[in-house]
């Protein structure tokens, strides 16, 4: 039992510092570097799991997990203690080294124990985003996360404590090593796909209530599928079910769009991954400090492996190959594992009552969001005066200009200005990179408005709108290779006997990027179509004295700010010095107001009008 909970505070504690580690890697350290820095910082962290070998060499096997074991929970301790986006990096990545040394060292070589500890981890690692709305733990602001964060830190290091779980020699099996290897791969494939609320959402064009039943269901499925009697028999009967529903599943899911396969996938991920563990094997004490190279070896090479599908998914703008990769790995290594490392029985009854336990907590989240309901929006007319407040705003993902996460400065800031409309650039949906949490449903929920969005960059990143008004909307992506992808989320917004054409848009933003800007608003204009009720909204990259603006204008569309006699810069938010943030209309559009707030909750300042419906 021990076993069994050790791994599985290792593995909640490693895949949320991985997390951390990751994002603040690109928001930190990506704003001054290229992809080539990051990547190479990335690489080392995570190759740094070959380290083990050495530190168990000279440091020996017990001193070694204890040590990484402290390393991963002060690391996790301090960074929920402190909001510096700075601390994030390099507490993170202490938390990765640490967790990529427990991995050789401790989660790979316990056998059935440790990956049934990795089954409970996923479970509860979706439960505690179900619980916060998508926000993972190290990036929420909730007491609650600080109270999870310091149990579990505390926890890790009192078993540690314990010499129980290290009597005898280290558990060291080299007979199968390369089992392992499948471990950091199955943990990213739960993140960017089972586990992975945006993912799911997006794919199935589902709600809040049937995301978080589904996510929550499958990592259930699979963690009490992990703790069922193990056999050669049953082993023989249950890998190729387990197989068989990824492969298909995921073919259903990515492919068909059908919402509940990804049950499917979630399960048998859960399972595939339990089975990789090697179990111990006969070790002769005086070899003991040599038998780690194998396990390390595997482990780093799976998180080099880890990083390169991480790096070419978010590098090369979400390839359904990256996704096709890790699941191909993760069922072979699942698939070694169930065939080659003998089963170890764990089944008593105080182990099946914890399992029991994990999984009835670990289900309430999402049975709770599932029968709540995504509440129906109230459909409300416009003003009295026949007005409407729309709201234009880059949010960076929710990153403001101290690079910290913080979605609800955000949520605030739209608050204020009580529009009726808001469209929003740079939207993130689960991306890895930027948090993982679903910045579309988190605000959809937060701000009682129903959500429409249009993606650009694979499923997961684009524009989006949110309203309470009737409205359709339709997404359009632009055609340039080569470029960041982006497009137009064309939305008809309906009030009553009239209605309004929006056009919500973000164009490339590089500096030798005026030809393709120039491209992507011809195209903006082929869908305009010449309209008398649209707006054509967002970020254009491209300041007033620029050609593509100087286009836009000569098409017939007006400038609402110039206009008004308020055509302020929008960008940095801090210092504002460059205008490129707009919100343009067609000819029949009365304007009564238009402004550009002050705000620090993006890199880019909001931009506000208020406009009379015909």
């Amino acid at each position: 039992m021990r076993t069994i909970l050790l791994s599985a505070i290792i593995a909640l504690l490693g895949l949320q510092s991985i997390r951390l580690f990751v994002t603040g890697l690109v928001w930190v350290v990506g704003e001054s570097s290229d992809r080539i820095v990051l990547g190479g910082l990335a690489l080392v962290a995570f190759a740094s799991a070959v380290l083990a070998w050495p530190m168990i060499r000279y440091l020996g096997w017990r001193r070694t997990v204890q040590a990484s074991a402290i390393l991963l929970a002060v690391a996790r301790l301090a960074d929920q203690a402190n909001p510096s986006a700075g601390a994030d990096v390099y507490l993170g990545l202490a938390g990765t080294a640490a967790f990529g040394w427990l991995t050789v060292s401790y989660l790979g070589v316990r056998g059935r124990a440790s990956g049934l500890g990795l089954a409970i981890a996923l479970a509860l690692d979706v439960a505690m985003r179900a619980g916060l709305f998508t926000i993972d733990v190290p990036l929420s602001a909730s007491p609650y996360s600080m109270v999870f964060t310091a149990v579990a830190a505390v926890a890790l290091m009192a078993l540690m404590r314990n010499g129980s779980d290290f009597a005898g020699p280290p558990p060291l099996a080299t007979k199968y090593p390369w089992t392992v290897f499948g471990i950091p791969i199955g943990l990213l494939f739960f993140k960017l796909v089972s586990g992975n609320f945006g993912q799911v959402s997006a794919t199935g064009v589902l709600g809040w209530s049937t995301t978080a039943a589904m996510v929550t269901a499958g990592v259930v499925l699979g963690l009490l599928w992990s703790a069922m009697p193990t056999g050669r028999r049953w082993t023989a009967g249950s890998l190729p079910v387990a197989l068989a529903a990824l492969m298909i599943g995921l073919v259903l899911f990515r492919a068909a769009g059908v919402g509940w396969a990804a049950v499917m996938v979630g399960a048998a991920v859960a399972r595939l991954i339990a089975w990789m563990p090697v179990g111990p094997g006969p070790i002769l004490a005086g070899e003991s400090r040599s038998q780690a190279r194998n396990p390390a070896l595997a482990v780093a090479s799976g998180f080099i492996v880890f990083f390169v599908l991480l790096f070419a998914f978010y590098s090369f703008y979400s390839p359904e190959w990256v996704l096709a990769a890790a699941a191909v790995l993760v069922g072979i290594a699942g698939a070694f594992g169930a065939l080659r490392v003998a089963p170890v029985a764990i089944g008593d009854r105080r182990t099946t009552a914890v399992v029991a336990a994990v999984a009835v907590f670990a289900a309430l989240p999402g049975a709770i969001n599932a029968l709540s309901g995504d509440p129906d929006p109230v459909f409300r007319p416009p003003a009295g005066d026949g007005s409407v407040r729309i709201l234009s705003y880059n949010i960076r993902q929710g990153f403001g200009l101290t690079n910290r996460w913080d979605l609800e400065a955000v949520a605030l800031e739209i608050e204020r200005h009580r529009p009726e409309i808001v469209a929003l650039q740079e939207v993130g949906r689960g991306w890895i990179i930027s948090g993982m949490a679903d910045q579309l449903l988190w605000l959809s929920h937060r701000l009682g408005m129903r959500a429409y969005f249009g993606s650009n960059v694979g499923d997961l990143w684009g524009n989006a709108l949110l309203t309470n008004f009737t409205t359709r909307s339709e997404n359009h992506r632009f055609d340039e290779p080569g470029r960041v992808p982006r497009g137009v989320l064309e939305a008809q917004v309906l009030f009553g006997g009239s209605g309004l054409r929006i056009l919500v848009t973000h164009l490339d933003h590089e500096d030798d990027g005026a030809e393709v800007r120039l491209r992507q608003i011809e195209r903006v204009l082929e869908i305009w179509g010449g309209d008398p009720s649209t707006l054509v909204l967002g970020d254009f990259n491209s300041a007033p004295d620029s050609e593509e603006y100087a286009r836009v204008v000569g098409a017939g569309l007006r400038d609402l700010h110039l206009e008004f006699g308020n055509p302020a810069p929008t960008r940095p938010a801090d210092h504002p010095a460059t205008r490129i943030d707009y919100v343009f209309a067609s000819p029949g559009i009365d304007l009564i107001d238009a402004d550009t707030p002050d705000s620090l909750a993006s890199d880019h300042l909001p931009v506000l009008v208020t406009l009379r419906v015909p």
